[in-house]
């Protein structure tokens, strides 16, 4: 039975193994691995914050990171609370400021012995109290990991977009606890 029906389920049965290796490949990034370990602290904000996080999923096509709203929120909560670059943060109640971060850009090398990824984070503080934009930022970072760092590819991946994030917001609590620094 040669012809085009037999042609039509050998296709059928392959379909499966090409996008096996897509839907492999998305990376789902661990807010742990995202906090900071050290802060150039200057100022601590004598306010409560509100976290508000918008991260990457739904952004990206298959193949690409993911980095939920959960996640980033759980990373910049850790790295404030670790920081201590402000007094508290709102749990329940609304905070005095709020903190909105935005992944605008995320992206990253697939397939490759050195694998590369390249962030942009839009950070802005406002002052609940009176409206007013404290400060808003747009912060690139990068990280490159080789096959001496991870060995396995989703792994060394993985690691390039939670450094860019670790990264990103380690420069931003600086910026925030500078805000006042020039006034």
């Amino acid at each position: 039975m040669n012809g085009p029906h037999t042609l039509h389920h050998r296709l059928l049965l392959c379909l499966p193994l090409v996008a096996l290796p897509a839907v492999a490949c998305t990376t789902v990034t661990h807010s742990e691995d995202m906090v900071p370990q050290e802060f150039d602290i200057r100022f601590v904000r004598p306010r409560i914050v509100e976290i508000v996080a918008h991260g990457s999923q739904g952004t990206f096509p298959i193949g690409k990171s993911v980095i939920t709203d959960k996640t980033l929120y759980e990373a910049v909560y850790a790295a404030i609370e670790a920081s201590g670059v402000f007094v508290g943060i709102a749990h329940d109640e609304p905070g005095e400021s709020r903190l909105e971060v935005s992944i605008l850009d995320l992206d990253s090398s697939q397939y490759s012995v050195v694998m590369s990824s390249d962030l942009k984070v839009r950070w802005t503080l406002t002052d609940l109290e009176t409206g007013e934009i404290m400060w808003r930022e747009t912060i690139a970072t990068s990280s490159i990991a080789d096959s001496l760092v991870e060995e396995e590819f989703e792994d060394r991946h993985r690691y390039t977009i939670e450094h860019a994030v670790m990264k990103n917001i380690q420069q931003a609590i600086g910026f925030i606890s500078r805000i006042d620094e020039g006034r």
